[in-house]
């Protein structure tokens, strides 16, 4: 009976380690076929709720980077030059 199991285990040993293989080299391939259209289709979103809800959209940049421990004073001025750049205000123009 020893001999019939362990001849049993390899073989289901084998399958279901190619099986594991195959599903990681299909989950690579779709991640590297979609990032590029979750690119495109991100970038368009932010780009429309920049013009739709920007205060939101301000308030969102704040958040993250404040979270990622920038001083208040620091966090203003980034969030206020990007709004320059993105609105096209003049420097020391505020858009609240």
């Amino acid at each position: 009976m020893i001999g019939i199991s362990d001849s049993l285990t390899v073989p289901f040993s084998l399958a279901a380690g190619l099986s594991g293989a195959i599903e990681m080299g299909l989950d690579g391939y779709m991640a590297v076929r979609t990032d590029p259209e979750r690119f495109v289709s991100e970038r368009a979103r932010e780009e429309r709720e920049t013009e739709e809800i920007p205060k939101r959209e301000a308030a969102e940049v704040a958040d993250g980077l404040r979270l990622d421990g920038l001083e208040a004073d620091k966090v203003e001025t980034i969030v206020n030059s990007i709004k320059a750049v993105v609105f096209g205000f003049g420097q020391g123009q505020e858009l609240s």
